[in-house]
């Protein structure tokens, strides 16, 4: 497991070539295809 703080997942993922879409662009789509969507959970920049 890994250790340190949000700006250094921040950077690794920045590095990883990761980019997801923002937790509210996510939630857009959701919305538009069907059924409300709502945020339960975020951890810095993933959202359930």
């Amino acid at each position: 497991m890994r250790t340190g703080t949000a700006d250094d997942f921040l950077a690794r993922l920045e590095d990883s070539g990761d980019h997801p879409a923002r937790s509210d662009e996510v939630v857009a789509w959701m919305n538009a295809a069907g059924p409300r969507a709502a945020r339960v959970h975020l951890h810095l920049n993933r959202a359930l």
